[in-house]
C-alpha cells in the first residue's frame, strides 16, 4: 500500500507539471505572433521632369530622383499655356517640423514623426534621417507636413545647426534659387524664400488609391519638379506669370516690400509645390516612387 500510495503522488506531480507547461505554451507571444513590431520608414524626394511612366523597370530613364544634380532645368508654362521658357534652379531646401499619417477613415488614428528636419529638394537627403516607426498595419489615405521656419536652434545628430545667420535657410521655411531663362530676352536670376509656416495636407479622394502598410515598407512623399512654374494650372493659377517681373526676380517673404505681382507669384509657386506632392509606398523597393505607386 505504502508502494502504491508513493505512486499516485507521483502521478499528480507529473500531471499538474503538464498543465503548467501547456497553460504557459498557450501564453507565449513570440515573434512570429500577429502583434510583433514592423518599422516603416520615410523619405521625402524631388523628381525630375520627365515624361510619364507606368512602373517599368527602365522608369530611372525618365522619372528619377535628383541625386547629387547640380542644377534641373524646369520648363515655364505662361499663364495661357504657352511656351514661357526654362527655370534652372541650383538650390531647393525646406524644413519640415511635423509629419502625420493617418489611418483611412479613422480620424483619431494616426502616427508621428516629431521634430525638425532639413530636406535638400536637389539631392533628395534629409537632416538627419527619419527615424524608422512601427506604423500599424492597414490602409492609410493622408500625410500631412508641416513646414516652418528654421531658427538655428534646430540640431542634426551630432548636434550640429541645421541653419546658421548666413545660411540661405536661415529664418526660412522654404529656399529656391536658380536662373530663369526667357525665350525672348536676358537671363534672369531666381529667388525665392518663404519664412511663414505653412502645412502641405496630401490626400486620397478616392479611397481606391490609398497605401497598404504591411510588414515592413518605405513611404515616400515625392515632389514633381515639372508642375512647380506651370502658371496656367487652373487649381493654383492667379492670371500671373514670370512675364510680370523684369530684372532680378526676387520673390523674398521676409524683404517687407513686395509689390502685388511678386506676392502673386509667391503664392503660385507655393501652391504648385504643394500641389506637385505625391505619396505612397515605394513597392519595388528601387527608392523612387513611381507614377503606380502614388497617390494619384
Amino acid at each position: 500500500m505504502k508502494i502504491k500510495s508513493i505512486n499516485l503522488t507521483t502521478s499528480i506531480i507529473l500531471i499538474m507539471a503538464l498543465s503548467v507547461l501547456i497553460l504557459a505554451a498557450s501564453c507565449d507571444n513570440s515573434p512570429s505572433s500577429p502583434s510583433s513590431p514592423t518599422l516603416t520608414t520615410f523619405s521625402i524626394q524631388a523628381t525630375k521632369p520627365g515624361e510619364a511612366v507606368s512602373g517599368s523597370s527602365s522608369v530611372s530613364s525618365s522619372i528619377s530622383r535628383v541625386a547629387g544634380s547640380p542644377s534641373v532645368s524646369i520648363t515655364v508654362t505662361n499663364k495661357d499655356g504657352s511656351d514661357g521658357g526654362t527655370l534652372t534652379l541650383t538650390k531647393a531646401y525646406m524644413a519640415v517640423k511635423e509629419i502625420e499619417i493617418e489611418l483611412e477613415g479613422e480620424d483619431d488614428e494616426e502616427s508621428e514623426y516629431s521634430g525638425t528636419y532639413l530636406v535638400d529638394l536637389m539631392n533628395s537627403t534629409v537632416t538627419p534621417d527619419f527615424p524608422a516607426i512601427d506604423l500599424p498595419d492597414g490602409e492609410y489615405d493622408e500625410v500631412q507636413m508641416k513646414i516652418d521656419r528654421l531658427t538655428g536652434t534646430e540640431t542634426d545628430d551630432s548636434s550640429n545647426a541645421l541653419a546658421v545667420d548666413g545660411d540661405p535657410m536661415f529664418g526660412r521655411s522654404l529656399y529656391l534659387e536658380g536662373t530663369y531663362s526667357p525665350l525672348v530676352g536676358a537671363d534672369q536670376p531666381f529667388v525665392l524664400a518663404y519664412t511663414s509656416e505653412e502645412e502641405i495636407q496630401l490626400k486620397d479622394s478616392d479611397s481606391v488609391n490609398s497605401f497598404a502598410i504591411s510588414g515592413l515598407s518605405e513611404l515616400i512623399v515625392a515632389f514633381r519638379m515639372d508642375r512647380w512654374f506651370d502658371f496656367s494650372n487652373p487649381e493654383t493659377e492667379k492670371n500671373i506669370d514670370l512675364t510680370a517681373i523684369a530684372g532680378d526676380i526676387n520673390l523674398l517673404e521676409d524683404n517687407g516690400s513686395l509689390s502685388v505681382d511678386e506676392l502673386d507669384l509667391m503664392k503660385v509657386i507655393e501652391k504648385n509645390i504643394e500641389e506637385s506632392a505625391d505619396f505612397g509606398v515605394d513597392s519595388d523597393d528601387d527608392g523612387i516612387l513611381e507614377e503606380d505607386e502614388d497617390d494619384d
